[in-house]
């Protein structure tokens, strides 16, 4: 074997070698995800301040939780529901929870709330609502808006209880556009609506690490609207009107399976969410 053989081996060789590194290193950047998906959810609504609302709990006015009028009928599905979130009209939210982080590992990248929706509003352009963690140990079988609202009568407004964090410190305020629902009466009988719907995706890294680091103090994620007196909320529509929330329906894990028939005075309304949605509310862990 000649000299120039040998040369021309050697650098082949080296090519391989570093071939191999930036493989191993490219491999080694790929991120890797983790889903802990949520447990149990509640609807919470002050109209009903008491009552436990849950995708499997038919509620004697809201039928499962979520609603859609449709020509003077309600229809009902598995769903939390936000409405109108001014302190006049009353206030909703969402809990959701049985996330288990038991098995996450503190050098995670970035964390991600995920969570599929309905929107049935065409005049609002923006959605605003915090995410909160939650303190204290609930389940979708007990939980209601009055474990963690109560109504102050100084302000007008509902206030948070300390079970869940009320300063915006611990807290992620989330901003996001939502295609408008144009449909007609025909297609809101169904789930989702047609064009109106998406996964919303909400940073919540700095929540998770916390939760990572005191496991005992974490029981669950609040959606917690913004109320309509705080100036953050103050954004306009189409028509340069300030805006109310719309309607924000957040599929919970029944609509997966959802197939009931009508019973008992309730209509349900026909689900065309089977195969179509992957995930119930999910955190998504990042490596």
């Amino acid at each position: 074997m000649n000299k120039k053989m040998i040369l021309h081996l050697s650098s082949h060789a080296k090519y391989n070698a570093l071939l191999c590194i930036l493989t191993a290193a490219l491999l080694c950047s790929c991120s890797r995800l983790v889903i802990v998906p949520a447990g149990y959810d509640a609807a919470l609504c002050s109209s009903f301040a008491d009552d436990n609302i849950s995708g499997h709990n038919i509620h004697g006015s809201l039928g499962l939780g979520g609603y859609n009028i449709v020509n003077g009928e309600v229809l009902t599905f598995p769903a939390a529901y936000i409405g109108s979130n001014r302190s006049s009209d009353g206030k909703d939210a969402i809990a959701l929870g049985g996330f288990d982080l038991s098995e996450i590992r503190s050098n995670f990248k970035a964390a991600r709330l995920k969570f599929y929706i309905n929107y049935a509003s065409s005049y609002r352009s923006n959605v605003m609502l915090f995410v909160r963690p939650i303190f204290i140990p609930w389940d979708d079988d007990t939980c209601s808006f009055s474990a963690f609202y109560l109504y102050d009568y100084d302000i007008d407004d509902y206030v948070l209880r300390p079970d869940a964090a009320a300063d915006d410190q611990h807290s992620r305020l989330a901003v996001f556009n939502i295609r408008a629902n144009h449909e007609s009466d025909e297609t809101s009988t169904v789930i989702p609506f047609a064009h109106s719907y998406k996964t919303v995706t909400i940073n919540i890294t700095d929540i998770i690490r916390e939760a990572v680091k005191h496991p005992d103090k974490f029981c669950g994620l609040l959606l917690d609207p913004m109320s309509s007196l705080d100036y953050r909320y103050r954004t306009k529509n189409e028509h340069n009107e300030i805006a109310d929330s719309g309607i924000i329906q957040i599929a919970a894990a029944e609509w997966m399976t959802f197939s009931e028939t009508d019973r008992d005075g309730i209509r349900y309304m026909r689900n065309r969410a089977k195969g179509r949605i992957k995930y119930v509310p999910r955190i998504e862990i990042e490596y």
